[in-house]
């Protein structure tokens, strides 16, 4: 079962958005009320037995359709005799709600406990609050993960015994001083799941030579043992996990983002996730940026495909946490060195006032700025390219790029062209001759140098004709780049 396309209107921060661009794994990934939530909220409403308050948020002249693709198996337990076919949800404004088979409704119950039999949304912020409930609050809610975890993982010990030995093995591996009795059930007590006294998992998980329980072992594991539960489950082919980093240490989330992976050929997993470790340069087709427009409406980019515009196996060669940042920022500042970021994102701290989160990252190479350059324009993100002189000379493909047959142009000209492109090319040169040599001391290398200026550059200094090219690339900041 694989969500092949997802159309919001008038729901929330979403005025209009058509999503159909799904792959076996997708990552949403933006800024906090940015909107990622509201998107895949959109298409948890068609679990939901009762209507949403109006008092939560204005829903009733909301239209959503999320269309997904049957395998065979979920054929099956639909009761078509068809080996593949679409199954389509419509909600209505008023939230009435319809589901189609191949193009003829059947039964809305019968479509709410198919989605319901196959789907699990799991809102890592919110299990701890589901500890607090009782069933029928969970249920009237929404939020039924626990409730679903306990029996999901009943039926994954009882049903599917290889599937449930590598969830143990699993957990065991994300926590290896954590032990089980393999005959125990970590989940029991599902009737009186109506106090969280009654939260007695797995009476047998020892810590060392103690016992422990789920409960006292902390959010981190709750999670983590929910979240393998539907993985590992085989009859549960949607799973959506809302920032599955919450409570985990990075170690913990480089497990859980490998067996991700491991399982989106069988399943199709959404998540949501402020966390740059869950961007590698492999699943950048599978990214899809979240953004509020200038009107504070939902936003997702990108709208090309990924592998015709970026050299992947090229990417894989720069990426890590820190570049990762830049999917997270309003304005990224490319520069050429250390010096050069120290410089720039110090003045940056001291002298921008604006509400923009902007990034200055050192691409370490004048030929680096094009991979970087590319994946900023491909999810739409303003930018800003700041080099020095020398990478007029030879070939940088940013700059050819940019000038084109223009090459023999003068050189005041040229630089105001190259401006025009977002590039901001240091006309005397080196960096060391746009800032005062009051802060510069020959014993030192260039980044202390570039340090000490940060700290101590007055606002007249930066006004001035030496600084003008500097402070021309902090300005491009409020212009969107």
């Amino acid at each position: 079962m694989r969500l092949t396309s997802l159309t919001i209107e008038n729901f929330k921060s979403i005025a209009s958005l058509s999503l159909t661009d799904f792959h076996r794994l997708d990552v949403f990934i933006g800024k906090n009320n940015s909107g990622k939530s509201n998107i895949l909220d959109a298409a948890m409403l068609f679990l939901r037995t009762s209507p949403v308050p109006a008092a939560l948020f204005d829903v009733e002249n909301a239209h959503i359709e999320a269309q997904f693709a049957l395998e065979s198996q979920d054929c099956k337990a639909c009761g078509i005799g068809q080996k593949k076919t679409l199954f389509r949800c419509v909600m209505s404004p008023g939230q009435k709600k319809s589901y189609f088979v191949n193009g003829a409704e059947i039964d809305a119950a019968r479509g709410r406990n198919f989605l319901m039999h196959h789907t699990v949304h799991i809102n890592t912020s919110k299990l701890l609050l589901e500890h607090r409930r009782d069933v029928d609050a969970q249920i009237q809610s929404g939020d039924i993960t626990i409730f679903f975890a306990q029996s999901a993982y009943q039926e994954l010990y009882t049903q599917y015994p290889e599937m449930y030995a590598a969830f143990l093995a699993a957990l065991h591996d994300m926590f290896p001083q954590i032990t089980y009795r393999p005959n125990e059930k970590l989940f029991d007590n599902i009737a009186k799941l109506r106090e969280s006294s009654a939260l007695n998992f797995g009476a047998e998980i020892h810590e060392g030579d103690e016992v422990r329980t789920v409960a006292n072992l902390g959010s981190g594991y709750l999670q983590l043992m929910v979240v393998l539960v539907f993985l590992f489950h085989p009859r549960y082919s949607f799973v959506i996990i809302d920032e599955p980093e919450n409570h985990l240490h990075i170690g913990l989330q480089k497990k859980l983002l490998k067996i991700i992976k491991s399982f989106d050929t069988r399943k199709h997993i959404i998540i949501s996730t402020h966390s740059p470790l869950f961007i590698t340069p492999d699943d950048f087709d599978q990214l899809h940026r979240v953004v509020k427009n200038d009107r504070l409406q939902t936003q997702v980019f990108p709208v090309l495909e990924m592998h015709k515009r970026i050299d992947i196996q090229r990417l894989s060669q720069e990426l890590n946490l820190e570049s990762n940042e830049m999917l997270f920022a309003d304005h990224v500042i490319l520069v050429e060195g250390e010096a050069d970021e120290i410089l720039i994102r110090g003045l940056l701290d001291r002298f921008y006032i604006g509400k923009k989160e902007v990034l200055v990252l050192a691409v370490h190479s004048n030929t680096n700025f094009k991979i970087y350059r590319d994946v900023l324009r491909y999810f739409t993100i303003p930018y800003t390219i700041m080099t020095d002189r020398d990478s007029l000379q030879g070939y940088v493909d940013v700059i050819d790029e940019a000038i084109g047959s223009a090459k023999g142009m003068p050189f005041p000209e040229k630089l105001a062209l190259l401006k025009k492109q977002r590039i901001y090319v240091l006309p005397e040169g080196a960096l060391e001759r746009h800032y005062p040599r009051t802060y510069q001391n020959r014993d030192d290398s260039k980044p202390i140098n570039a340090l000490r200026a940060a700290k101590n550059i007055t606002p007249d200094e930066l006004r001035s004709a030496r600084m003008k090219p500097i402070l021309e690339v902090l300005e491009s900041v409020h212009g969107g780049g």
